[in-house]
């Protein structure tokens, strides 16, 4: 028989709320510590569990999936950005929406945007060496923003998107200040209430909609094929009906793309080389396979899954997961580990929590790419981009961006990373709050 899992007890009337709003990375990791795998809150008049175990967060994610939807207040709010694209959609439309994109993001027809990323990459290490010869530092956070950006622009859209580049990501950065205000708001502001925030909000949205409508109009009367993201989605077929995605589907996945393809790849990027500029062996380490495997230079074909990157940009994954916490509801009442899940409760999942589990990862808080030369000790003890069916659709992409990009970078240059460890920023995506400065040098080429 299920038991009802322990917890804090929290306010008399809003429970565990304040905590969670006050510091959320923080709180979810130290309920985990003291009361164990399966922490039970009360959030006012809600019911939610933190699932932390590996058996537990595979039977959410894979072994009962059916019974757990993402009928969320989370994603409730993402919906106002992303509509029903595949990070919000739930049921049969979402189980539709896949069967349409997958063949656009496998791994074969990823690897043809190899020659954009090596380009882009090359571009920001031409940059990189006239800072570093003149000895200023810059900014990792926002030149990783500003590379991702362009990537994820070029390989949605084609050159088409250059020229609205820069509105584009005003507009993404405007939205993503609103929607973080806006997760960690007590009482919802209503959003048909003509304050400031949704003016900013509604122009913002406005002028990233218009780009994308504008892209799909464009394709739509098209002569010529395209090997865009974009024209992958728009001639992509449901193999079991035959039909493709409407303009409003259509926009549902590029604004999802656009935004899952580079704030999240960003920030990943970002305190990868943070870790390796705090951590000289092993960014020299990194530097030298490079420079050593690839004397003729790098390309983005040669190093996706080239272990020494991998593994550098796993432990940073590890460390600083973007998608830090989600959420899941059930349809149905439930158990997990033995104890009772409601049907309408909810139940957060956070890899912050779970790879950084003392049981699962020897020395957890410490940056040690090195240990990921065997594999996790479970599946779903490491999971950066989810799992189950759910799994995220750009996973292969994302690391074949970040590997190429890390290894271009450490073969390029050595760098010291200024100041502390940059606070994070536990929102909808885990950010460093502030900017990340690194000192760059050009890296001396090895001894024959």
């Amino acid at each position: 028989m299920s038991t009802i899992a322990p917890g804090p007890r929290g306010h008399f009337l809003l429970g565990s709320l304040p905590d969670l709003r006050r510091d959320p990375a923080r709180f979810l990791k130290e309920s985990q510590a003291t009361f164990g795998d399966v922490v039970r809150f009360s959030f006012g008049g809600s019911v939610a569990h933190l699932v932390s175990s590996p058996s537990g967060i595979r039977h959410v994610l894979q072994a009962n999936a059916k019974n757990y939807t993402k009928n969320t207040p989370g994603i409730q709010k993402l919906k106002a950005i992303l509509g029903e694209g595949l990070l919000t959609s739930d049921g049969e439309f979402w189980l539709r929406q896949r069967r349409i994109a997958q063949p656009a993001f496998h791994r074969d027809r990823l690897q043809g945007f190899a020659d954009l990323i090596d380009k882009h990459a090359e571009a920001l290490c031409v940059r990189w060496r006239v800072e570093a010869l003149a000895g200023r530092p810059v900014d990792a956070h926002r030149e990783m923003m500003a590379l991702t950006l362009t990537i994820v622009g070029e390989a949605l859209f084609g050159a088409d998107v250059a020229a609205d580049a820069p509105a584009v990501a005003h507009a993404l950065d405007e939205i993503l200040l609103v929607q973080d205000a806006r997760f960690t708001r007590a009482i919802p502001l209503p959003v048909w209430l003509p304050v400031r925030e949704n003016r900013r909000f509604s122009a913002a949205k406005a002028a990233l909609d218009d780009v994308c409508m504008r892209m799909i109009r464009g394709r739509r009367g098209a002569t010529e094929g395209r090997s865009d993201l974009l024209s992958m989605l728009m001639d992509a077929r449901d193999p079991e009906t035959g039909q493709g995605m409407s303009d409003a589907q259509l926009r549902d996945e590029v604004v999802t793309t656009f935004v899952a393809g580079h704030e999240t790849t960003a920030n990943a990027l970002t305190y990868a080389l943070y870790l390796l500029g705090a951590h000289a062996p092993a960014q020299e380490e990194l530097g030298e396979a490079a420079r050593l495997e690839f004397p003729s230079g790098i390309r983005c074909r040669e190093v996706f899954r080239w272990a020494p990157a991998e593994r550098v940009v796993n432990e940073a994954l590890r460390l600083y997961p973007p998608g830090w916490l989600f959420a899941r509801s059930p349809t149905e009442d439930d158990e997990v580990d033995g104890f009772a899940i409601p049907k309408g409760s909810f139940v957060f999942i956070s890899a912050w929590v779970v790879h950084r589990k003392a049981d699962l990862w020897t020395n957890p808080d410490a940056f040690e790419p090195g240990r990921f030369a065997a594999s996790p000790p479970d599946r779903f003890a490491f999971f950066p981009y989810s799992g189950g069916p759910r799994q995220c659709i750009g996973a292969a992409f994302a690391d074949m961006e970040m590997h190429a990009i890390v290894a271009r970078i450490a073969q390029s240059f050595s760098w010291r990373s200024i100041g502390p460890v940059p606070p994070i920023d536990p929102k909808v995506t885990l950010r460093p709050k502030g900017g990340v400065p690194l000192s760059l040098s050009l890296r001396v080429a090895p001894s024959p």
